[in-house]
């Protein structure tokens, strides 16, 4: 019997031997799918940098090349001074710190559109892995896409933890001969298959990768975890017997693949102590400040669309012939807590929650395919989708990828295009004007600003620029950040505050600290010099700006 993995389309196909004619021929089914990749990589490619998060990142990435060293603390924020460092990210800022040092921002985005359009590619494979159809494939990547829609546009090392997570999704479907569909387990019992030795191998390399990339290399340990556990919940409801358990051929296949992920959790410059600050990071008392790590609430953006994910939820269990797995169960349960718990799990619920769906998309969608080809086409549909291979098919998709790659903004430097303006590269909201009168009159100390702000200040402004706090708010002192935050909000003792700190000016965001802005213009111990709609600058008044 073949080894391959690949699906059969449906039922009607021609028989595999027909590829065999021209080896470089696709379906006509492939064009819709290559036509929808395309078209996502030049939305990608145009997103501009978000003015947070990402410039500490670059700016950690440029210090290491630099100094050829891991930072001790964090050499940007002279108060956090003491406060160890244990960087979970740093193979992913040295990656961004190359690329900016390469070709800037450009390079930047073009890094953040690669990694976001082979996540969503890899997720896309797994799901037609999982279907059968291509189409149901693109469905299932187009929700995952939908449920994390309001976090895909910010650019840092979460996306590398993205792909990495899609990667491990495509190597679990590959594996899991009661889940997936695939020809090398047809005819077989689902006990008695074997798992490829692409897991085996796999796993542990790419949990070495991933745990030097982003911190939320724990959720996939945490994946396979629910694969092992999930598994042995089945087996002792089916036998009543824990020995039946302990024997079972896919709990102890499930379990060494998590011991193998959680040995290659260790492969990093800090050992056990990476691991303990993953599982220890969100217990930090500073980050219930900020808005990804609130709870979830039914009444804002992400608790309606919560709210319709779970009536998803129980209209595919209700319509779908598939059975309900213990480990989607666990999945679901575990991840969509995780939701409740910090509103920024979304972003990893999302390709879970597709993958634990897809069994039931793919029946329900199957079904009414079927339906619909017989009611409104009778056998036209059917031989459509049978139709042999051809290599005109291919050209078509090349075109369109050519096409879509031409018109974005890598494609267009290639052919001789103008640089984009600088506009255009950045967020509306990054305060560019700010930030070009702060380099032209650079400030003589410490400068507050907000946290989101302080990263791209510190990056884009004149050289040596040292602000309060930064966006690595785990690492400030929590003294240090609750007189933040109140000098943030404009109360009470805020300029005492700004005077045992030293700071030298101000840089206030007038939409979100309106009362700060108020406070500052009120106060006879500062001036404003510089003001536009985003904010403005104020320094001391016996400061006398450049």
């Amino acid at each position: 019997m073949s080894t391959s993995t690949e699906l059969q389309e449906a039922a009607s196909l021609s028989p595999a031997d027909t590829l065999a004619v021209q080896p470089f021929a696709v379906r006509w089914t492939v064009i819709p799918a290559v036509a929808f990749f395309a078209g996502f990589y030049t939305y990608l490619s145009y997103i501009p940098l978000f003015y947070t998060d990402i410039w500490g990142h670059v700016a950690y990435g440029k210090w290491m090349l630099e100094h050829r060293a891991l930072p001790t603390e964090d050499p940007f924020l002279p108060l956090s001074q003491g406060m160890r460092v244990i960087d979970s990210s740093w193979l992913s800022q040295l990656l961004l710190g190359w690329a900016e040092s390469w070709n800037g921002a450009e390079a930047l985005i073009l890094v953040f559109t690669l990694t976001t359009w082979c996540t969503y590619l890899v997720l896309a494979r797994a799901f037609y892995l999982l279907s059968g159809r291509v189409i149901l494939g693109m469905v299932g990547a187009a929700l995952a896409f939908f449920i994390n829609f309001g976090r895909h546009g910010i650019i840092r090392p979460e996306i590398f933890g993205g792909l990495c997570m899609a990667t491990l999704i495509w190597m679990v479907v590959r594996g899991e001969p009661w889940r997936s569909r695939a020809a090398v387990f047809a005819g077989r019992k689902a006990e008695d298959a074997r798992q490829p030795w692409l897991l085996w191998i796999g796993v542990p390399l790419l949990f070495a990768a991933w745990v030097n990339l982003h911190g939320s290399f724990l959720l996939g340990i945490v994946v396979l975890g629910c694969h092992a556990a999930g598994r042995a919940v089945e087996v002792l409801w089916r036998s009543h017997s824990l020995w039946a358990v302990l024997k079972d051929r896919w709990v102890v296949r499930w379990t060494f693949l998590t011991e193998l992920a959680l040995a290659g959790s260790l492969v990093n410059p800090y050992g056990l102590d990476m691991i303990i600050e993953a599982v220890l990071f969100g217990r930090n008392p500073n980050l219930k400040d900020i808005l990804e790590w609130y709870s979830l609430k039914l009444i804002d953006a992400e608790g309606i669309q919560f709210a319709a994910l779970i009536l998803l939820w129980i209209a595919l269990y209700r319509y779908s012939r598939q059975r309900v797995s213990v480990v989607d169960l666990a999945l679901l349960l575990i991840f969509g807590a995780g939701v409740a718990v910090a509103i920024r799990i979304i972003g990893w619920y999302s390709s879970i929650f597709t993958l634990c769906m897809m069994p039931h998309i793919t029946d329900i969608g199957t079904r009414l395919l079927d339906r619909w080809g017989q009611r409104f086409a009778g056998g036209k549909l059917q031989a459509a989708w049978a139709a042999a291979p051809k290599l005109i098919y291919t050209l078509v998709c090349l075109l369109l990828l050519w096409c879509c790659f031409a018109v974005s903004p890598a494609g267009g430097q290639l052919l001789g295009s103008k640089p984009r303006a600088r506009h255009e590269l950045y967020n509306s909201e990054t305060p560019l004007a700010i930030t070009d009168y702060v380099r032209e009159h650079p400030p003589r100390g410490l400068v507050y600003a907000p946290q989101w702000w302080s990263d791209w200040l510190a990056w884009a402004g004149p050289p040596g620029l040292k602000t309060v706090v930064s966006t690595n708010i785990h690492l400030a002192p929590k003294l240090l950040w609750t007189g933040y935050m109140r000098v943030s909000k404009g109360e009470t003792y805020w300029s005492d505050l700004l005077n045992r700190w030293n700071v030298q000016m101000v840089v206030v965001d007038k939409a979100q600290q309106k009362k700060l802005a108020g406070e500052v213009r009120g106060s006879g111990e500062w001036r404003v010099v510089y003001e536009d709609d985003l904010g403005f600058v104020a320094v001391r008044n016996y400061t006398e700006s450049k």
